[in-house]
């Protein structure tokens, strides 16, 4: 029995190791994959950088094509004079103490997109003078503001060269005006802020020139009106004498006569108690009108550099909701054509500090049968900027 049972436990003892052979796993486990969730609303260094760049170049672009698109010119100066004596060198020699203080400045842009052209001026100057015995005296006053957008014929030949057009002028002052000193004393008023100004209106067509040495614009209107403000009451009085006509007070600038004078009545007399009335505010007229630009250096850095305005209106249609100071009863009366030309001569002596020479000339016979000129030159400080 024993041997029997010791034989039995040799034969399991001999068959374990074969059947571990078989019972091993053959089969490789599967390397687990790890997904990760990508939040697309999420940002990321990339697309901030893409994003960072998109903007920059839109800006860029835009920026680039504003200046592509607009030609700006910026011109000012400033000119200031002070003199000063003390008791003993006036008693000897005489003299008294002044100041003077004048500036300048002229804004012009040009916008071109395409065929469409708006071309924008600002020009205005302005002076004082001070003496001790008379105060501030004003010597130099004037702005006006010029719009002319047009739309070129074409791209072709000569068709480029001219374009419909509109155009829009208001010539005015910023202060009081008087002859001078001793009638700016007695309050003797020559102008005042918007008294007198006037704006012109149009509709036609320009010729821009293709020589760039001569760049030259003309400016014709075939359909026109001119309207002439005189705001301040004090510079639209006048009165009627024993044969009821009108007699001016002050130039009056061609304002018209109203319809019913009673209606215009100012409340105040005359020195010899007489009532006086007001002239209408305003006056229309209907015509033609041509005018001209020309903005040229005479060499390239820029040294010497001429501006010019000119323009003339011709009216053939006076006011026709008042009563003329000229005819009675025919609305249809041809005035004299207005004239004005401005011309301004900049020579730059050092790099901010210019020689300026200005000339103006103005007409119109319903305002003063002369013509009127004003001579300017001055030395001062300057900047020009232009950004291209």
């Amino acid at each position: 029995m024993r041997i029997f049972t010791a034989s039995l436990l040799l034969l399991l003892a001999a068959t374990l190791p074969a059947k571990a052979q078989f019972n091993v796993n053959t089969t490789t486990e599967q390397p687990k994959q790890v997904v990760t969730s990508v939040n697309k609303n999420e940002p990321t260094s990339a697309n901030i950088d893409i994003a960072y760049q998109t903007a920059a170049q839109k800006k860029a672009e835009r920026k680039a094509l504003i200046k592509e698109r607009n030609t700006f010119e910026f011109k000012g100066s400033i000119t200031g004079v002070f003199n000063a004596y003390n008791l003993a060198r006036t008693e000897v020699n005489g003299g008294e103490n002044n100041l003077s203080l004048s500036g300048t400045l002229y804004l012009r842009n040009i916008y071109k997109k395409n065929l469409f052209k708006l071309d924008t001026r600002f020009d205005a100057a302005y002076g004082q003078v001070y003496q001790a015995s008379d105060k501030w005296f004003n010597n130099q006053d004037k702005f006006s503001i010029n719009i002319n957008p047009s739309w070129d014929f074409g791209t072709e030949g000569s068709r480029k060269n001219w374009a419909y057009s509109a155009s829009l002028s208001f010539n005015s002052q910023f202060d009081k005006g008087y002859a001078n000193r001793n009638e700016a004393k007695n309050g003797n008023l020559k102008s005042n802020f918007l008294s007198p100004a006037t704006l012109n209106a149009g509709v036609g067509v320009k010729f821009t020139s293709p020589e760039k040495k001569f760049p030259i614009n003309i400016n014709i209107d075939v359909l026109s009106c001119q309207t002439t403000f005189v705001n301040d009451p004090l510079l639209r009085q006048y009165r009627l004498n024993a044969e009821n006509k009108v007699e001016n007070i002050k130039n009056p600038y061609g304002m018209l006569v109203p319809r019913d004078s009673q209606t215009k009545y100012s409340g105040g007399v005359d020195a010899d108690g007489n009532p006086i009335y007001l002239y209408s505010p305003c006056r229309f007229e209907g015509g033609s009108s041509v005018s001209l630009s020309l903005n040229v250096n005479f060499d390239r850095k820029g040294i010497v550099a001429y501006r010019t305005t000119m323009s003339s209106f011709y009216g053939w249609i006076t006011d026709l909701t008042r009563e003329s100071q000229h005819t009675d009863t025919n609305p249809y009366v041809h005035i004299i054509p207005t004239f004005t030309w401005n011309n301004t001569f900049d020579i730059k002596l050092v790099k901010y500090l210019t020689l300026q020479l200005k000339c103006d000339m103005f007409y119109d016979r319903q305002q003063l049968d002369k013509l009127q000129l004003t001579y300017f030159a001055q030395i001062g400080l300057s900047y020009t900027f232009k950004n291209k």
